[in-house]
């Protein structure tokens, strides 16, 4: 009996532990197809919710440099053209130095006795003067400008860094807005007076002031009777002084230079001429340091040397020509390519040669002023002067021709 009772009892806790494992995997069947079911919800809310497309991501951006256009450089105005006639005066100071720059125009420049500036211009621009400095109590004018515009207008200068050939050499030729132009320009100044001219012009002349400078890109330059000093440069035209003193520089790129009857007012005075395509005539000057260079036009010399002076002489191409009394008294020292000739007896001759370059040194007489003589493909000629010869039209020296003297050049 105790024994199909223990039997009993272990079939009845098998059955136990079947139907509490069996319970155990309903449940667990159950909660896992509840999770799935949960889970297919959601995917079908997904797929009927609105896809919402991610926009792409922006490329990485480069750098863009924007370089903004340069403004326009604006360029002067030029002067203003009228075609009637402007003309203005102003009392000033015996000595007054009176600058001025001119764009176009032919040029005249006198001296006279009254103590006052007067600017007349003839179908171009205004006239105007800026003081630029007085003197004494009663404020006279001793530096004036004169302008070529009315001095009530504004005229405003542009500056620019760009350098162009011919503008950086208008600039340096004082070419601007404020410069005076027309067709007859003319000036009346004390006879003491002071002038300076910058430009450029058709021809200048300028006759009975006490100092000259003249600086033109385009035409001849004329001087006359100024006592202390001219300063005169052009770069194609004629140069002419003449009945003038003090010190003296003369030159051309494309032209003849011409001075006669110069004289110096110290002993430290000098005469410098300098040409490229030019002759070169120097008649009775009397200045003790004189110094003439061309590149491939001739030289000639007339009239009196001065005693302790010295003369110096250089050409390219061209031959250098001297008439001079009899009674001279210098040193020669000359280098040339062609011959040398004198008329004159040279005394202690010495001779060389290098090469194509021939010299010869020696005195005339007691050799008290020094000759130097340069020539590279001309030749030297010294002639005897018993007549001082006229330069023959000395106003226009298209070809400084001499008469009664000619040069006779091989």
């Amino acid at each position: 009996m105790e024994k199909r009772t223990k039997t009993k009892l272990i079939e009845k806790k098998k059955w136990l532990v079947f139907l509490a494992f069996f319970l155990v995997s309903i449940m667990v069947g159950i909660s896992f197809g509840q999770s799935k079911a949960a889970d297919e919800c959601k995917d079908k809310d997904k797929e009927k919710s609105p896809k919402i497309a991610t926009p792409p991501k922006p490329a990485p951006s480069k750098s863009v440099r924007v370089i903004a256009p340069r403004p326009a450089i604006p360029t002067p105005a030029p002067p203003e053209q009228r075609n009637d006639v402007s003309e203005k005066s102003i009392a000033v100071h015996p000595k007054v130095y009176v600058s001025l720059c001119i764009s176009s125009g032919k040029v005249r420049v006198n001296g006279w006795e009254r103590d006052e500036v007067r600017a007349f211009v003839d179908g171009g621009s205004e006239v105007s003067f800026k003081i630029r400095e007085t003197k004494g109590d009663e404020k006279t004018p001793i530096w004036i400008e004169v302008l070529g515009y009315d001095g009530r207008s504004r005229v405003r200068t542009v500056k620019t860094k760009r350098l162009e050939p011919f503008n950086t050499f208008k600039e340096r030729s004082g070419i601007g807005p404020g410069c005076l132009s027309g067709d007859k320009i003319e000036l009346d100044l004390p006879k003491n007076a002071s002038l300076k001219i910058k430009g450029s012009t058709k021809e200048t002349t300028v006759d009975s002031l006490r100092w000259v400078e003249v600086n033109n890109t385009d035409g001849s330059i004329y001087v006359s009777s100024v006592s202390n000093g001219v300063n005169a440069q052009t770069f194609r035209g004629n140069v002419t002084v003449k009945k003038s003193g003090g010190k003296m520089e003369l030159g051309t790129i494309d032209g003849d230079v011409i001075a006669y009857q110069t004289d110096s007012n110290e002993i430290g005075d000098f005469l410098n001429v300098k040409t490229q395509g030019g002759s070169v005539t120097l008649q009775s000057v009397g200045q003790r340091d004189v110094k003439v260079n061309s590149v491939s036009g001739s030289i000639n010399v007339i009239g009196d040397l001065a005693n302790y002076g010295r003369y110096n002489f250089n050409s390219g191409y061209g031959a250098i020509n001297l008439a001079i009394p009899k009674g001279t008294s210098c040193a020669i020292d000359a280098q040339y390519g062609g011959y040398f000739k004198s008329e004159i007896p040279i005394e202690d001759v010495k001779k060389g040669q290098f090469e194509n370059v021939k010299s010869v040194s020696g005195r005339i007489g007691g050799g008290s002023c020094n000759l130097i003589f340069r020539t590279f493909n001309g030749s030297i000629i010294i002639k005897r002067l018993t007549e001082e010869p006229v330069i023959a039209n000395f106003s226009r020296p298209s070809h400084n021709f001499l008469t009664n003297f000619k040069f006779k050049v091989q």
